[in-house]
C-alpha cells in the first residue's frame, strides 16, 4: 500500500522541518512548501491526500486563501489550518472566513492521520486515540 502523501505549507522553515519529521516519522510521504504560491505548483506536481496549512504564510495569499483556493480546485485534499493562536477569531477570522467543506475536509483527514499514528514509530504520536 501507497503511504498517504501530506503537503505541508508553513513559511518558517523551523516550524515545517518538525511539521514534516513528525509526518514523515508516522509513515507519511511529505513535501514542503513556503508559499501559497509554491503550494498550489506543488498540488499539481504531488497530488497530496491531505494539506497542513500554516494561516500566516507571510506576504501574499494567506492560509485561509489557500485553504478556499484548494476546496475549489482540488476538493480531494483534506485541509488542516496551522497556527500558533488559540482560536481563529484571534487572527481575526471567524467560522465563516473558512471554505464551506471545511467540516467534511476534517472527517476525512482524521482517519488517515489515525491510521498513521497506529503505525508511528515516534512515541508523541503514539497518543492519538483510536
Amino acid at each position: 500500500m501507497q503511504p498517504r502523501r501530506v503537503l505541508v505549507v508553513e513559511d518558517e522553515g523551523f516550524t515545517s522541518g518538525l511539521v514534516c519529521a513528525a509526518l514523515r516519522g508516522a509513515g507519511l510521504e511529505v513535501r514542503a512548501s513556503a508559499s501559497a504560491a509554491e503550494a498550489r505548483r506543488e498540488v499539481a506536481a504531488f497530488d497530496p491526500d491531505a494539506a497542513v496549512i500554516d494561516l500566516n504564510l507571510g506576504a501574499g495569499p494567506n492560509g485561509i486563501d489557500l485553504a478556499h483556493i484548494l476546496s475549489h480546485q482540488n476538493p480531494g485534499v483534506a485541509l488542516l489550518l496551522l497556527t500558533k493562536l488559540p482560536d481563529l477569531r484571534a487572527a481575526g477570522y471567524t467560522e465563516a472566513d473558512l471554505p464551506p467543506d471545511a467540516d467534511s475536509s476534517a472527517r476525512r483527514l482524521s482517519p488517515m492521520l489515525t491510521c498513521s499514528c497506529k503505525q508511528s514509530r515516534v512515541p508523541s504520536l503514539t497518543r492519538c486515540s483510536a
